[in-house]
């Protein structure tokens, strides 16, 4: 696990950060997909772990979890042939359910992760930070 291949050498430096890409099927969980939202909240669960032992070492971890994004795997996913709906159909229920009404586009989950992994986020640790137009506050 890269991690675990990092936390020395974060050690040997004072200290740092590391993300995680999570997911909000890992802070909701999502019927579509039980699996894979069960994966992310192993993906959190990790990282609340390691920050809680790794604070002492002034290395924060947290993960980024995206909601809807445009990118391939959104459209494989919202195409699946086990859907009763089309790929079309499935897309304009998700922009009802996410109250700014768009899908994300990657440059604006990178832009959380830099964040979380920058010094202005000096005194985040243990976050799991939904980024996802709202969609988890509904």
């Amino acid at each position: 696990m890269t991690s675990g291949r990092a936390i020395p050498h974060l050690r040997e430096r004072g200290g740092g950060s590391i993300l995680f890409t999570a997911s909000i099927a890992g802070l909701i969980g999502s019927p579509f997909s039980p699996v894979y939202s069960a994966a992310k909240w192993g993906v959190n669960g990790m990282m609340a772990s390691l920050a809680g032992r790794l604070a002492n070492d002034n290395i924060r971890v947290n993960s980024v979890c995206p909601g809807v994004v445009d990118t391939p795997m959104l459209n494989v996913f919202m195409a699946r042939p086990d859907q009763e709906t089309d790929r079309d159909t499935n897309l304009a229920m998700m922009r009802k359910l996410t109250p700014l009404g768009r899908e994300a586009q990657p440059e604006e989950i990178a832009n959380a992760a830099l964040f979380l992994l920058s010094d202005e986020a000096s005194y985040i640790t243990g976050v799991a930070l939904p980024v996802d137009g709202g969609f988890v506050s509904k």
